[in-house]
């Protein structure tokens, strides 16, 4: 995928994110099924976390639902009117929002320095155009998580719904349709209007790429929806 396409996929979901922003905050209010299961077992003491692509912050919602103790969470997104909402919400001391990209200009990973304990990665990668982005983006993940800490990541199986299918839209100009990869989709948004979204379909394949090598431990499941939407990857830092 050559850099022209990469931006004009990016520029679809800044424009849908900026535009939707309201409706999406309203529908994205109780956290998934299956973070339960993907926070299971994590020290019981004070736990820096780096939520990437945090959007209104829910997951911080859930993580004081669940009392966990928090020495730090940091969420970033690039989403202002989300941020906005995150900080109306949860004013705590040890929190922060914060308004940057998660790449850079040269569509190289940006991520925050440190090593936290929990990096979050969800509703996130199937956004990101090209299979060099996403997985350069898992292993600057993996590289922001300590030592024993945990990388949760997900991966939204909308190719496997039917109802979520008959949404699909086809690409617009300036999108050259040739530079395209298989599993990128365009797709409506379901709260009327004409509203869209850039989608990837991630491939088993692709997946298996992004774990090849990492210094890591990674265990997978299922949730949400009807118990298939999201599939998530629970990775251990070695």
């Amino acid at each position: 995928m050559d850099e022209t396409t990469r931006k004009a996929l990016e520029a679809i979901n800044r424009r849908f994110y900026a535009e939707r922003a309201a409706d999406f905050d309203s529908s994205r209010t109780r956290p998934w099924q299956g973070w339960e299961r993907a926070l299971a077992g994590l020290p019981d003491r004070p736990l820096r976390v780096l939520d990437l692509g945090c959007g209104n912050g829910r997951l911080l919602a859930h993580l004081q639902e669940r009392k966990l103790r928090l020495e730090s969470y940091l969420g970033i997104d690039s989403c202002g009117a989300l941020l906005e909402a995150a900080r109306a919400r949860y004013a705590l001391p040890q929190a922060r929002f914060v308004e940057r990209e998660l790449f850079d200009a040269q569509g190289g990973p940006d991520l925050p320095d440190g090593a936290f304990d929990v990096v979050a990665l969800m509703g996130v990668l199937h956004h990101v155009p090209s299979e060099d982005a996403r997985t350069a983006l898992v292993r600057e993940a993996v590289d922001r998580t300590a030592c024993g800490g945990r990388l949760i990541l997900t991966v939204w199986r909308f190719e496997r719904d039917g109802r979520l299918a008959k949404r699909t839209q086809p690409f617009p100009e300036p999108v050259d349709r040739e530079q395209l990869e298989p599993g990128d989709t365009l797709l409506r948004w379901n709260k009327g209007g004409s509203a869209v979204r850039y989608c990837h379909a991630i491939a088993d394949a692709e997946i298996a790429r992004w774990l090849r090598d990492l210094p890591a431990r990674a265990s997978r499941f299922h949730a949400d929806g009807a118990g298939e939407l999201n599939e998530y990857l629970l990775l251990t830092r070695d």
